[in-house]
């Protein structure tokens, strides 16, 4: 979706621009040491990597229903 709103399309254009996978969420803990099993040190040298790292992901409710997207004259779609 958020594709869809970045490129001006709609969900239901089959020309729109889509990637081939669905798996672009972040993934449980879980979800990712079925993913690395065969590295079974992957997810704790990853966790090593993000402590040494300054970033804070905060969560923002509803920011798409408050966000103003503007929409193009309809003449000017065509």
């Amino acid at each position: 979706m958020l594709l869809c709103i970045q490129t001006g399309k709609t969900m239901s254009d089959a020309h729109r621009m889509k990637f081939a996978t669905d798996q672009f969420y972040f993934k449980t803990a879980e979800e990712m040491a079925k993913v690395f099993h065969e590295v079974p040190d992957a997810l704790s040298r990853t966790v090593d990597i993000a402590a040494r790292c300054n970033v804070k992901i905060e969560h923002i409710p509803n920011a798409l229903r408050s966000s103003k997207f503007r929409r193009p004259h309809a003449r000017q779609l065509f």
